[in-house]
């Protein structure tokens, strides 16, 4: 049964890695680690925009070891990394600090129980779009994920994870960013521009 699970997280992480996608690991982050429940010791800040996610906005996240993992953790207000605190970041083009937007993002996070972690993605105008919550399958670090995927609508631009149990973000996958402007207006909306525009006109020559 171990080896079909296994099989399976494979097969998912290599369908999205067939997609355009950017990720990072907190094993990465060359700062100083923070002690679990001790005070900050290096932010992450811009560490990962080159991977299209923006820690310096929202709460400020250092980066604990996890085991023999390192695990992101939300700071609290008391500069202290309490493993409760949310994770955020905000989705950025690529190597710049520019808004961008993303149609998808898988989150692996441990050790919490399954249903206790909540991924949600914003807009934006930091509208809530969905959320998800944490199990099968097994990220790349071995701990339980969150996903979601929009089928191609780049529509993310903020997301969190939260907690009812303590936890620590080990790996973020994201799809390659798009800058705000690159993103389509829907079809219909420049047929309705126009006719409003029509009407404006016809509204005009009627007062006249």
């Amino acid at each position: 049964m171990k080896t079909i699970a296994t099989a399976v997280a494979a097969a998912i992480f290599a369908t999205s890695a067939s997609a355009a996608t950017l990720s990072h690991d907190a094993d990465d982050f060359t700062g100083t680690k923070t002690p679990a429940f001790g005070t900050l010791a290096d932010p992450v800040a811009t560490f990962f925009i080159d991977q299209g996610v923006d820690y310096s906005w929202g709460n400020v996240e250092g980066v604990f070891a996890d085991g023999a993992e390192g695990a992101l953790c939300g700071i609290n207000g008391s500069n202290s990394c309490d493993l409760v605190t949310d994770v955020d970041g905000r989705i950025v083009v690529a190597g710049t600090t520019t808004q961008g937007l993303t149609s998808s993002i898988i989150v692996e996070a441990g050790y919490a129980a399954a249903g206790s972690l909540t991924l949600s993605v914003f807009d934006v105008n930091m509208n809530l779009i969905t959320s998800a919550v944490n199990g099968s399958p097994a990220g790349p670090n071995g701990r339980q994920t969150m996903s979601i995927d929009l089928s191609g609508s780049n529509d993310i631009a903020f997301w969190s994870v939260s907690g009812a149990d303590s936890y620590g973000v080990n790996y973020v996958e994201i799809g390659t960013p798009v800058s705000v402007g690159a993103v389509p207006l829907p079809a219909g909306l420049p047929l309705i521009a126009t006719g409003m525009a029509a009407f404006a006109v016809a509204r005009r020559r009627n007062k006249a």
